[in-house]
């Protein structure tokens, strides 16, 4: 097996939740727009040790941290949507190098998203 067909995973379909990451995104700029929301998403191959999960994230482009409710609104908005938050960061740094931005990262059940 060569390292493009590990890497380039033919029949992988990485917009399948493009549009669902775009309503969400939409969703969110109706009451966070100030904050700049962006959403992604993707998942997993079908083969792996992750199959049927999906990942994502939301990511502010703001260079201050979200306000402590506005980000817990957030977090409660995902996990009604039967996401499964995993990561959050609501602080902004810029090390010289790279910006980092307050995000929130979670997973799903691809059967719960359409």
């Amino acid at each position: 097996m060569k390292l493009s067909d590990i890497i380039l995973t033919e029949g992988h379909d990485y917009d399948k939740y493009k549009h669902v990451a775009l309503d969400i995104t939409k969703e969110l700029t109706v009451g966070y727009g100030d904050y700049n929301p962006m959403v992604s998403m993707g998942h997993y191959v079908e083969d792996g040790p992750n199959a049927g999960k999906g990942y994502g994230s939301v990511e502010f482009k703001v260079e201050e941290a979200l306000p402590d409710d506005t980000f817990r609104q957030v977090v409660a908005f995902l996990k009604t949507r039967k996401y499964n938050v995993t990561s959050e960061a609501n602080y902004y740094d810029d090390d010289g190098d790279r910006y980092y931005y307050p995000k929130i990262q979670f997973e799903f059940s691809q059967s719960d998203v359409k």
